[in-house]
């Protein structure tokens, strides 16, 4: 047995043995759960999910009546993928290493450069988007496709039951070249000639010389008289149907196999889709759409009176006076287009968009070279070892590496509102101070200074997928006008000084060019569509815009200016009648006060 003196320090050991045991375990657990910070209030809960946007089917404009028909005439239809997607890249270089990883799991992976964000971390995001049509990946229905074309009969049993095309007609064909000619119809079909009818009977009677030599004069009497001057025969020249151009992938698919006179293989006939009929499965948005107004801030510059590119704490205590100058109708409403029209706003468009794209897909970083310096310089970062190029190495790095930003968008082709996009993951180091909200099918990501917009589009069914991304501009409008009418009144006006505080991210009393940087919106589309939903200025959230109320019909003449409020220049009477009207004090009549005024003067009656 142990002794007592002995038994105290073997107990204490123990204890400070299951005091270190702890602390071991707890540091490696807040050791792990460095990179995902505990849960807060302030927090970012994931995944977050939204619906898809339904976009309506373009339409084709209608001919104009007043134009003369022979102005009118229909445009040839667009055969080739370059001339049916012209706001995309179809023929961009798809390297191994996207094709081997896209046509698996459906996954796009792909950088934004957006100049806000890479402050923040360094270089570009990298993000990826795993697309799924009707639950499997949009690659899948490409391949699908592809190969149900190699299964194709080479002629179509409907043509060839029915009255087909004469390359199927099996009736045979005269040959205008040949030197026999075709044998004439039968006498007896032809009708019978009068005057033979009626030819006296002694002619039959006469004797062979006679009957001959009466016939003949008869012959060049009536020749010469009657009949028109004999003709050779004339040959008519071969008649072909008018080319038609295939109006199908199965068509363009049928004249292929019968021109090559072969069966051909699923990377044939995926290769023909890919650059003769439907294009890639994967429709990338052009460069040049992704930046076309990145650099418009018109509010900005008529704010920034000196030009300096910061608008100031004395130019934001007359920001309201400032943008009231812009009012050309002098109708107390300012117009968004009055804003950007002003000297002030178009002074300083001379700066040209970016060079380098928006959005790129990994794969594409190999065609990038350092002779294009403008294009290399923005993915400089993924050259780990220097070389002015981004090698195979490099690249497979990159497209093994775990993505900034995760989401997932799922199109159902049979109902819209079943399609949703998902975003799934967010890297620990773009955590702190993100803030992520849904509205009306779109996902937003912000921080100071930097927002990123996702969203998805969906029209008539497809089985490819689009993808784009463009610098919005535009960072101040949206927000000083929340009802998105695009006109900023004299209430919206009122509360400028709000709205552009929100902008001062480190509250210093100025506004920054870097402040008011427009977002990034990136969007997702099924079939070509993303150039739609990307081509119009984003929606800003509502907030707190009071409902609309519409006054009696004498207030509706009044407002002259359509703001649904009476100035006291809008209002014909004396200063007492409108100071009774105007119940609040704030120097307008509002449709609510004026139905009250209606009212009290009725029960007053």
């Amino acid at each position: 047995m142990i002794p007592f003196r002995s038994r105290i320090p073997v107990s204490v050991g123990l204890a400070v043995c299951l005091a270190t045991l702890v602390a071991i375990h707890l540091a490696c657990a807040r050791a792990l759960t460095a990179d995902e910070p505990a849960a807060s209030p302030e927090e970012v809960s994931l995944p977050v999910t939204t619906s898809v946007k339904s976009i309506a089917r373009a339409s084709r404009p209608s001919p104009d009546a007043g134009m003369p028909d022979l102005m009118q005439r229909p445009a040839a239809p667009a055969t080739l993928p370059a001339e049916r997607f012209p706001q995309y890249r179809t023929g961009y270089h798809r390297a191994e290493g996207f094709s081997s990883a896209t046509d698996r799991s459906g996954e796009i992976r792909f950088l934004l450069n957006d100049p806000s964000l890479v402050e923040r971390v360094g270089r570009p995001l990298l993000i990826t988007v795993t697309a799924f049509l009707d639950g499997k990946p949009f690659t899948e229905r490409f391949q699908d496709k592809s190969k149900a074309l190699v299964a194709l009969p080479l002629s179509d049993p409907a043509t060839d039951s029915g009255s087909g095309s004469p390359e199927n007609s099996d009736a045979p064909e005269s040959n205008p070249l040949s030197d026999t000619p075709e044998a004439d119809p039968p006498e007896a079909s032809s009708p019978p000639d009068p005057a033979e009818q009626t030819e006296p009977e002694s002619d039959a009677a006469a004797s062979p010389s006679e009957q001959d030599a009466s016939e003949q004069d008869a012959g060049s009497d009536d020749a010469s008289a009657d009949d028109p001057p004999e003709e050779s025969p004339t040959t008519e020249p071969p008649t072909q149907p008018p080319y038609q151009l295939a109006s199908s992938a199965e068509e363009t698919m049928r004249r292929y196999r019968a021109a090559v006179g072969e069966d051909v293989t699923a990377a044939e006939a995926e290769w023909m889709l890919t650059h003769w009929v439907d294009g890639p499965s994967l429709l990338v948005l052009h460069p040049y759409f992704q930046g076309f107004r990145a650099d418009q801030r018109p509010a900005f510059r008529v704010l920034d009176r000196d030009g300096d590119g910061t608008v100031s704490k004395e130019e934001l205590a007359t920001a309201k006076e400032t943008l009231q100058q812009c009012d050309a109708n002098r109708d107390d409403v300012v117009d968004v287009l009055e804003i950007s029209r002003s000297p002030a706003a178009t002074s300083g468009q001379d700066v040209p968009p970016p060079p380098q794209p928006v959005l790129i897909l990994v794969s594409e970083l190999q065609s990038i070279i350092n002779g294009q310096i403008e294009q290399f310089e923005p993915w400089r970062s993924f050259d780990s070892d220097g070389n002015e190029n981004i090698d195979a190495d490099e690249l497979e790095t990159l497209a093994s590496r775990r993505p900034d930003i995760e989401l997932a968008v799922r199109f159902d082709t049979q109902e819209n509102g079943h399609s949703k996009l998902r975003l799934t993951a967010v890297a620990a180091e773009l955590r702190p101070a993100l803030q992520v909200t849904t509205q009306a099918g779109e996902i937003e990501l912000r921080w100071p200074g930097a927002t990123l917009n996702f969203a998805a589009v969906q029209g008539a069914a497809s089985d490819q997928i689009s993808v784009g991304a463009v610098i919005d501009g535009y960072p101040l409008l949206p927000a000083l006008d929340p009802n998105g009418d695009g006109r900023l009144t004299i209430r919206e006006l009122r509360q400028l000084d709000q709205s552009l505080n929100r902008f001062d991210s480190d509250q210093d009393g100025q506004l920054t060019a870097a402040e008011t940087r427009p977002p990034v919106r990136v969007c997702f589309g099924l079939g070509g569509t993303v150039h739609r939903e990307l081509a119009g200025i984003r929606t800003t959230p509502p907030g707190e815009v009071a409902p609309i109320v519409t006054g009696p019909e004498w207030f509706v003449r009044m407002d002259r200016n359509h703001d649904n409020d009476l100035t006291r220049r809008e209002f014909p009477g004396t200063a007492e009648q409108f100071d009774s009207l105007d119940a609040d004090g704030d120097s307008l009549v509002s449709a609510a006060e004026a139905n009250t005024f209606d009212a009290k003067s009725k029960n007053a009656e």
